[in-house]
């Protein structure tokens, strides 16, 4: 089994993205159904009783981190669980949040350690696209926490330390494990095609 950690900045249409890449591998032969679970950690913080912006307004950081790898570990329970084993388990989450004028992170690594021990394999996908564009999509969302007077240059920003935290995390993660799963760090724009995001062999 392979476990991929998707990240990427507000802005980026994560969501539709894999699920056109899932709808892609399925058709295509490369997955079975089923083969392909795919978890949102900003759901599960949601299924778990916790508002979005009222999470984003957690000024407390260990408060933070304790909802959110909660919702991690939650993530893996449910894995664990699984039988058999799905091929891949795509696992989507921000690494770092933008919200009223500030950069922050609830992300331990931790709960992702425990996660990746149960893959054959790692991998980190950090999603990109164009900054107008996320700068756009940004201003008029109507759902779930919005960042206040987002500039351009700050949507810059959170794109380059978003991908920079994902590559250091895939190098980092499993460093002093006995026998650490091989694990790979991609930066992957929305809008190629499907198949940059599946081939056979992952």
């Amino acid at each position: 089994m392979r476990v991929v950690f998707v990240t990427g900045a507000t802005g980026v249409e994560k969501r539709a993205a894999l699920t056109t890449t899932q709808h892609y591998a399925e058709a295509k032969g490369l997955v079975e159904p089923g083969d392909l679970r795919v978890y949102h950690v900003e759901e599960v913080i949601k299924e778990r009783g916790r508002n979005l912006r009222a999470f984003a307004d957690i000024t407390a950081p260990d408060v933070q981190q304790s909802a959110w790898a909660s919702a991690v570990d939650a993530i893996g329970e449910r894995v664990a669980a699984l039988t058999p084993r799905p091929r891949c388990v795509v696992v989507v989450m921000h690494y770092f949040y933008y919200y009223r004028t500030r950069i922050f992170s609830p992300v331990t690594w931790e709960p992702l350690r425990r996660l990746a021990r149960l893959a054959d394999s790692v991998a980190f996908v950090s999603l990109i696209d164009d900054c107008y564009a996320m700068w756009a999509r940004i201003a008029t969302r109507t759902f779930g926490p919005r960042p206040t007077d987002l500039r351009l240059k700050e949507c810059f920003t959170w794109r380059s330390i978003e991908t920079t935290a994902s590559d250091q995390c895939a190098g980092e993660l499993m460093a002093g494990e006995a026998n650490p799963p091989p694990t790979a760090s991609y930066v992957v724009a929305v809008n190629q095609p499907p198949i940059t995001l599946v081939t056979n062999d992952n």
